[in-house]
C-alpha cells in the first residue's frame, strides 16, 4: 500500500516536531542538491571545552564558541536561557546558518567546497554562500555523500508514491506491499543511486530498496535526529 500524501505530510509534521524540540534548532536542507563540494565536513569525538573556531580568508577569527555554555551561563545566574543567550555569550555572528546545527546533540556540519593550506574551506551560510575556513582538528571529519548519509544520517524519509521501497535496486524489481508506512528508515548500504534501507513492520526487521538521488538532486529527506 502506497503512502498518501495525507500520511506522508503526517509523517513529515511529526518528525520536524521531533528535530525542534529543544531550544536550538537544526538547520539543514531536507533534500539538498548535491554540488561541487568535496563533502560534509561534521563534528566527531568534541569534548566540552574544545574551541571550535571559524576563520576569514585572512586568518583572522570570525567566531567562536564552544559547549561549555551551560555551566558558563548557570555561573552568571542563568537557571534557564535560549539560544539568543548562547548567541550572546559567545558573541554569535548571526550570519551562520551552516548545513545543519543543533547544540544540544553537538550536531554541526558545514558543506566543505576545498581544503587550502591546512584549512577547510566552508560554507557558513547556506542561503547567501558564503565562505569561512576551519583548521583541521582532531574532532573535524569530512564525509563524501555517501558516508555522510550511511554514517551520519539517523533516518531517512521518501515519498513512497513516487519512490516506493523495492525488493532490489533497479526500477524493474518488485515493489514491495505495505501495511503501513513504515518509520524509521535507517540507511544501509549505497549502490549506485540506491540505498538500501531497513525498517520495521510489526515489529519484523525487513529491508528494501529507494532511490537515494537522480543525477545531482538527493530526492530522500536526511534527517540526523530520531
Amino acid at each position: 500500500m502506497m503512502c498518501t500524501d495525507k500520511v506522508f505530510y503526517i509523517r513529515k509534521l511529526i518528525i520536524s516536531l521531533l528535530l525542534t524540540f529543544s531550544f536550538s534548532f537544526i538547520y539543514s536542507q531536507n533534500k539538498p542538491t548535491i554540488g561541487t563540494e568535496l563533502g560534509i565536513l561534521e563534528l566527531g569525538n568534541i569534548k566540552l571545552h574544545d574551541q571550535i573556531i571559524i576563520y576569514n580568508q585572512d586568518g583572522s577569527e570570525w567566531m567562536s564558541f564552544n559547549y561549555l555554555y551551560d555551566s558558563l551561563l548557570k555561573a552568571k545566574g542563568n537557571t534557564s536561557y535560549t539560544l539568543s543567550d548562547i548567541k550572546s555569550l559567545y558573541n554569535w555572528n548571526d550570519t551562520l546558518a551552516p548545513y545543519a546545527l543543533h547544540l544540544d546533540y553537538f550536531i554541526l556540519m558545514f558543506r566543505c567546497t576545498g581544503i587550502i593550506n591546512g584549512r577547510y574551506k566552508v560554507i557558513v551560510n547556506e542561503e547567501f554562500g558564503l565562505e569561512k575556513y576551519i583548521k583541521k582538528e582532531r574532532f573535524w571529519i569530512l564525509r563524501d555523500w555517501q558516508e555522510h548519509i550511511l554514517n551520519s544520517v539517523a533516518t531517512i524519509d521518501v515519498d513512497l508514491e513516487t519512490n516506493p521501497i523495492r525488493v532490489g535496486p533497479s526500477d524493474s524489481d518488485h515493489i514491495l506491499e505495505l501495511q503501513e508506512a513504515p518509520f524509521p528508515i535507517s540507511p544501509v548500504i549505497i549502490q549506485g543511486d540506491w540505498l538500501k534501507v531497513r525498517y520495521f513492520e510489526s515489529d519484523e526487521e525487513k529491508y528494501g530498496w529507494v532511490k537515494w538521488k537522480m543525477g545531482n538532486s538527493i530526492i530522500i529527506a536526511l534527517y540526523y535526529l530520531i
